[in-house]
């Protein structure tokens, strides 16, 4: 039984890693639609908000947003051409890293830009923003 366990154990092995490979193909595969998404998203909020929150905020928010943005968009790029040169959990962690990266953005976003703002209809739009932003990226997270 030992024997016939251990023999099973490469194949069951090889077929995680290639389920896993799979997974984060789609993953990389989606980021372009999200990378499009997040920035109309921002330019909206950043538009929106402009005369309601410091402009000093407002800029660094979206050096900040082009930033960590412009990483994830990177790590894609550099994901399609060099996925197989390093293991799938290396470009799992990358994924996951970036995401965490993209929400700690919006986060940002919702704790300056909150803090400035006074009117309770721009506090509402502010929040259904980065509800939607981040509870659309947090599956990404699992």
């Amino acid at each position: 039984m030992d024997a016939k366990a251990a023999a099973e154990r490469p194949i069951q092995q090889d077929e995680k890693t290639a389920l896993q490979a799979e997974i984060i193909n789609m993953l990389f595969g989606s980021n372009l639609k999200s990378f499009i998404v997040a920035s109309l998203v921002a330019i909206t909020l950043a538009y929106v908000e402009y005369d309601q929150v410091n402009n000093i905020i407002l800029f660094s928010w979206c050096v900040i947003f082009c930033f960590v943005y412009g990483l994830r968009f990177y790590t894609t790029l550099y994901f399609q051409r060099h996925s197989a040169d390093y293991p799938t959990d290396y470009w799992l962690n990358i994924f996951r890293l970036s995401t965490l990266a993209c929400g700690m953005a919006w986060g940002f976003a919702g704790y300056y830009f909150l803090s400035e703002t006074n009117e309770v209809a721009h506090k509402a739009f502010i929040t259904l923003v980065i509800v939607g932003v981040t509870g659309g990226q947090w599956w990404y997270m699992l």
